[in-house]
């Protein structure tokens, strides 16, 4: 199988900007300190993108694929992902790629919640990337089904968190839901409000 010279360099551009963040780095950093790490990449997102907004679509994507990752790999006790993430996400709109890269979010995260011999920090990380994608989409789910499956397959995953990392948790005062559990109940909630609707409209 022929590997195109563009898909080369893209991978090598991302290995080296793409980063497993900690949450416990984050945390401490405010909204002023996180909206500069965003905007360098939604910066970078549209230079790439060019004037015509499709000189390279794949990297100005990946750019803003690691602005949410940023955004979303922060604890979210301080409400900071509402302001952060509509910029980012507008942009996203406009090359039809959001639900995409979400969904390419969650499959990372899952991965890395499934691996042994991770660092608990990196897991950890991992697991708040999980809660805030699923708060952020959960409004949205029941009308885009895009959306919905991307809460599907948190469900399906049927993630085991390991103890090492809700034993950090707990140390730093975070408490731990399953994402998996979380995820079968939106969807449960979504299927009343369906079966109630439909009833409503018969009746």
């Amino acid at each position: 199988m022929k590997i195109s010279l563009l898909a080369l360099l893209l991978a090598f551009t991302w290995s080296a900007i793409a980063e497993n963040y900690k949450y416990n780095e984050l945390i401490i950093k405010d909204y002023d300190e996180m909206q500069e790490m965003v905007r360098h990449f939604v910066d970078r997102a549209r230079d790439a993108a060019g004037e015509d907004g499709t000189s390279n679509e794949d990297e100005a994507v990946g750019y803003l694929r690691e602005a949410l990752k940023l955004i979303f790999s922060r604890p979210n006790s301080d409400n900071m992902v509402a302001k952060l993430v509509p910029e980012v996400r507008r942009v996203l709109l406009g090359f039809n790629a959001y639900e995409r890269e979400i969904g390419s979010l969650v499959n990372e995260a899952i991965g890395v919640l499934k691996k042994k011999n991770v660092a608990t920090s990196v897991q950890s990380t991992s697991l708040f990337i999980l809660d805030n994608i699923l708060a952020e989409i959960r409004p949205e789910a029941e009308n885009n089904a895009m959306l919905r499956e991307v809460i599907a397959r948190v469900r399906d995953a049927k993630l085991r968190i390991p103890k090492d990392v809700i034993k950090e948790r707990q140390n730093r005062m975070f408490s731990t839901q399953n994402p998996s559990d979380l995820a079968k109940e939106i969807l449960k909630t979504i299927e009343k409000r369906e079966k109630a609707a439909k009833k409503a409209k018969k009746d």
